[in-house]
C-alpha cells in the first residue's frame, strides 16, 4: 500500500480555520493516511544492515527481529551480503515470512527459509538493506506539534508524544536563530526530506541509506514531507505547515506527525 499526498506548491500556507483540529483523524488526513491505519496492533519488526562506502557494515535491529553471524550449521533465514569487505553471512530469526528491499530497488517477500538470500553492494556504495517481517502499516500515534514563536519548549520526542526542554529522549528541535535552520535533530535521531510521488511507506523510510539521512531541515520546509528516525530507533511521518498573523507577522508552525507501530531498534 502506498499513501497518496498532494503537495500544491512547495511552500503551503494553512490558515487558522484548518489548523484548528489536532485529532488523529485530521492528522492522517494531513499525512495522506488512511484513517484505518491508527491500530494499537500489527507490531512491526524489522533489522537494518547499513553498508558503508568500503564494504563494512553495520547492524541496527529490532528485538522482535534478532540478528547473529551464521554458523555452518545455522538454521532459519539467511542472508548474505557480498560487499567489497568480503561475504558476510547473517542468520535473521524471524517466525513467518520476510520482506527485504534494497536502498533504489524494489522491495522482494521472500517465504521459503530454507532458500537463501543474497545480495551483492557494489564497491563503493553506501548503501541499506532492510528485512521486515510485516508489511503493516498501522501507525500506534497520530498527534500534532504546535510550535510558536517565543515557546521555550520547542523539543519535540515523537515516542512519548511530548514538548519538553532539551534532554534525553528528544528527536526534533525549533532554532529560534533567524539564519539557522528551522528544524535540528538531536540525540541520534534523523531526518530526510521525502522528494518523489507518492509519499513513503514504512519500507521507504527504513531503507533509507546512512548518507541520505540529515541532521536539519530547511528553513522553509513548509508542505512538505519527511521520514524521521526517531532518537529510540523507530520511524515517523512527518509534514511540516505553517500560518503567519497579518497583525504582528510572527509564525506560527506545525508538525503532524504519524508514528509507525515497529519494535524500537537495539
Amino acid at each position: 500500500m502506498r499513501w497518496r499526498v498532494v503537495v500544491a506548491a512547495a511552500i503551503v500556507v494553512v490558515f487558522p480555520a484548518a489548523c484548528g483540529d489536532p485529532s488523529p483523524g485530521h492528522v492522517l488526513g494531513v499525512l495522506g493516511v488512511p484513517t484505518e491505519a491508527l491500530s494499537d496492533s500489527g507490531t512491526v519488526g524489522i533489522a537494518r544492515f547499513l553498508v558503508a562506502a568500503d564494504g563494512s557494515v553495520s547492524v541496527k535491529a529490532s528485538q522482535s527481529v534478532p540478528v547473529r553471524q551464521l554458523e555452518d550449521s545455522g538454521t532459519g533465514w539467511s542472508l548474505t551480503l557480498n560487499t567489497a569487505k568480503g561475504t558476510l553471512k547473517y542468520a535473521i530469526a524471524a517466525p513467518g515470512t520476510i520482506n527485504v528491499v534494497v536502498s533504489g530497488g524494489k522491495l522482494r517477500t521472500h517465504q521459503d527459509r530454507n532458500v537463501p538470500i543474497a545480495i551483492d553492494i557494489p564497491s563503493g556504495r553506501v548503501t541499506t538493506v532492510a528485512v521486515l517481517d510485516s508489511l503493516s502499516q498501522h501507525v500506534s500515534t497520530a498527534a500534532r506539534f504546535t510550535l510558536e514563536w517565543g515557546n521555550r519548549f520547542d523539543n519535540m520526542d515523537f515516542d512519548t508524544g511530548l514538548l519538553s526542554e532539551p534532554g534525553p529522549g528528544t528527536d526534533l528541535f525549533r532554532s529560534h536563530r533567524l539564519f539557522s535552520p528551522l528544524f535540528s535533530t538531536t540525540n541520534g535521531a534523523k531526518i530526510m526530506k521525502w522528494e518523489s510521488y507518492p509519499s513513503p511507506t514504512l519500507a521507504d523510510c527504513a531503507v533509507v541509506s546512512p548518507e541520505q539521512w540529515k541532521t536539519t531541515a530547511p528553513r522553509w520546509g513548509g508542505g512538505s514531507i519527511y521520514c524521521v528516525l526517531t532518537s529510540e530507533g523507530r520511524f515517523v511521518l512527518l509534514h511540516f505547515s505553517f500560518v503567519q498573523s497579518p497583525a504582528t507577522g510572527r509564525t506560527t508552525n506545525f508538525v503532524s506527525y504519524g508514528l509507525w507501530r515497529t519494535s524500537p531498534e537495539i
